[in-house]
């Protein structure tokens, strides 16, 4: 049970109302994480969060630039996980960076494969 109380400068206790409205407690927004885990040896996780559901395409490149793997996904609006194994990436080792494109919001992030 939960107690409404509130306390005077004054030493006196009174009854607290709380009224929030229509006040909205989150806002949903575009997001990258980074994966986990990270180093990566075998399999990754890649989570992502959309404002609303929409295409979605994954880039991951090499140090130099260069694309080792492209992934288009249907993302759906809140939290989404990509799961990556390294047996995908071509044999890329090293520091690989990662994008995730959904509209008009772009977000990259880094992680270290190991072989």
């Amino acid at each position: 049970m939960t107690v409404r109380e509130g306390v005077a400068a004054n030493g006196s206790a009174g009854s607290l109302n709380l009224n929030f409205g229509d006040l909205a407690i989150t806002e949903a927004i575009n997001g990258l994480e980074q994966n986990t885990p990270n180093p990566v040896a075998e399999t990754t996780r890649i989570a992502y969060t959309l404002a609303a559901a929409g295409q979605v395409t994954l880039n991951v490149q090499d140090i130099q630039g260069r694309t080792v793997l492209v992934r288009e996904l249907e993302g759906a609006a809140g939290r989404n996980v990509i799961e990556l194994n390294v047996s995908e990436l071509g044999g890329a080792a090293g520091v690989l960076s990662y994008t995730i494109t959904a509209g008009d919001f772009t977000a990259t992030k880094k992680m270290v494969v190991v072989r």
